[in-house]
């Protein structure tokens, strides 16, 4: 009866256990996920920025007209 008890509890606390490192898994992926896109917004803002000292450069060129 008590090792029955105790087979019921382990096995919860191994499910719980698989759950936990599933989450944590998935955590994983988020922050993976969100590094790539902080990367991806960092590249696009450089190349707006680029783009944005192109204009410039060519407003200063043509007089003021892009």
């Amino acid at each position: 009866m008590l090792s029955g008890v105790l087979q019921v509890h382990a096995d919860q606390l191994n499910g719980v256990t698989e759950q936990h490192a599933s989450m944590e898994n998935d955590i994983a992926t988020i922050q993976e996920s969100i590094a790539y896109l902080t990367k991806g917004l960092g590249d696009t803002r450089m190349i707006c920025d680029w783009q944005g000292a192109e204009l410039e450069e060519i407003k200063a060129h043509t007089g003021g007209h892009g």
